[in-house]
């Protein structure tokens, strides 16, 4: 089963697998990822429901939807050789191997780390430096540097890692520039 939307979930894992799999690499990576095949499904709710009722599917769903609905999940092994249960704590052994560029856009293809899940990926946000409206820069600062603080602290209750303590002041740095 395949997610019918080209979002960043089809890129990231269309570059993990790339970068992981000889027989899949891709140079450079296409606009659209050449391995789509089976029945398409929009959303997240539409592939769990193809998941469900096609015998010996499989799918890749966000950690957070597929955790909240019971579904199974993989263990995989990772480049260390070691097999992982994805978690809450084995994606942030992952996050705390990568190091995030200034621009903030990575995407992390086989991390290092005896603990590392090796499907992990980031969600990013794409905002503007500057708002005409500076009720709207200011509202937007406010809510990006609550989800840096405390927005943290109920990250894992909604199925997501807490970003490492050095992602969070790069992070910190960008949203201070917004006005």
């Amino acid at each position: 089963m395949r997610n019918q939307n080209i979002i960043n979930t089809i890129v990231a894992i269309t570059i993990i697998l790339s970068a992981c799999t000889p027989i899949l690499s891709l140079t450079p990576i296409p606009a659209q990822p050449v391995f789509l095949t089976g029945a398409g499904a929009k959303g997240s709710e539409s592939p769990e429901a193809q998941i469900q009722q096609t015998s010996g599917s499989i799918g890749y769903l966000e950690y957070a939807y597929a955790s909240y609905n019971n579904f199974k999940m993989a263990t995989l092994e990772n480049k260390a050789g070691q097999f992982i249960q994805p978690t809450i704590s084995s994606f942030t052994q992952t996050l705390n191997f990568v190091k995030l560029p200034d621009n903030l856009r990575v995407f992390i293809t086989d991390p290092d780390g005896a603990n590392s899940y090796p499907i992990v990926a980031y969600t990013w946000l794409l905002v503007y430096k500057k708002y005409d409206n500076p009720d709207k820069g200011a509202s937007l600062k406010y809510f990006l540097s609550w989800s840096l603080t405390e927005g943290q602290k109920i990250a894992p209750t909604l199925g997501y890692a807490p970003l490492p303590s050095q992602v969070i002041n790069q992070i910190r740095e960008k949203v201070n520039l917004i006005h």
